[in-house]
């Protein structure tokens, strides 16, 4: 595993992609959004008359379109998601409670704990998000979709983390039950045939990414290494001082500090 520092100023982010992220700035003017990364800047459409993002995460796709999760939008006090694109954009509010931010074969899914379903504003339709654990947000038509049966819904109290394999199969960590016991799990689900196994775990996975047959997981003081039946392969201490918020995407994950970020990367 190869780890890299970058140092942010106040205007950066990083942006996941495909074949290794970057740190990123952005401008918006004329009813465009121009984001800029490595050697490359996309031009991208911006209708809304929000010219402050705070961008918590940023997911560039295969097609040079992005996902943003992003705060600064003054009607709703929840985060949105913005989906840009050379010819269309679209926003959605994700609501409270969101734990995890992938994209999938070009698809943004979200994962929520149960946190949200006891928001403050608990007559808030959008802490319903919590409840339905996993959502695939559909941008042409701005609508969340639920993603797992109802029957693995009764399953988890609070997901964690999630990632995806090449096959179809979603690796969800959360804290729940299976059968007869309550405790921490992975639920591998195949999406396109709606099974499920499930295998126990030793502990909370916040962080996760899947690449050339296994998984990485963080569990708060290091990196798991498992096979796809959940086994145990290695462990990598993490110095985790000054970090303030740790996210996966493709094959990385980045640390987050106030200046800087460490991206830990798996070679392929």
């Amino acid at each position: 595993m190869n780890m890299n520092q970058i140092q942010l100023t106040q205007s950066q982010f990083y942006i996941y992609s495909p074949n290794g992220g970057f740190v990123a700035t952005y401008t918006i003017q004329n009813e465009k959004i121009n984001i800029s990364f490595g050697n490359q800047n996309l031009s991208l459409a911006y209708i809304f008359d929000h010219p402050n993002l705070k961008i918590y995460n940023a997911i560039l796709t295969e097609n040079n379109e992005v996902y943003l999760i992003v705060d600064g939008f003054s009607e709703t006090e929840a985060l949105a998601i913005l989906f840009l694109s050379e010819t269309a954009c679209a926003r959605d509010i994700v609501g409270h409670g969101l734990t995890d931010f992938k994209v999938i074969d070009g698809q943004a899914y979200l994962l929520y704990h149960e946190e949200g379903l006891f928001h403050e504003n608990s007559d808030n339709a959008l802490n319903g998000y919590s409840g339905h654990v996993l959502l695939k947000w559909n941008p042409a038509e701005n609508k969340m979709e639920q993603v797992l049966p109802d029957g693995f819904l009764e399953l988890i109290v609070d997901a964690n983390s999630f990632c995806a394999d090449e096959k179809g199969n979603l690796y969800i960590f959360y804290y729940g039950d299976f059968e007869e016991e309550s405790g921490k799990f992975c639920l591998k689900y195949q999406m396109q045939t709606k099974q499920g196994e499930f295998y126990p775990v030793s502990e909370y996975y916040d962080a996760s990414f899947y690449q050339n047959n296994h998984l990485f997981a963080w569990d708060g003081k290091g990196i798991a290494k498992f096979n796809e039946h959940l086994e145990r392969l290695d462990y990598s201490l993490i110095d985790t001082e000054g970090y303030t918020g740790v996210s996966a995407a493709y094959h990385e994950m980045v640390f987050m500090k106030r200046d800087s970020c460490h991206v830990y990367r798996q070679l392929a």
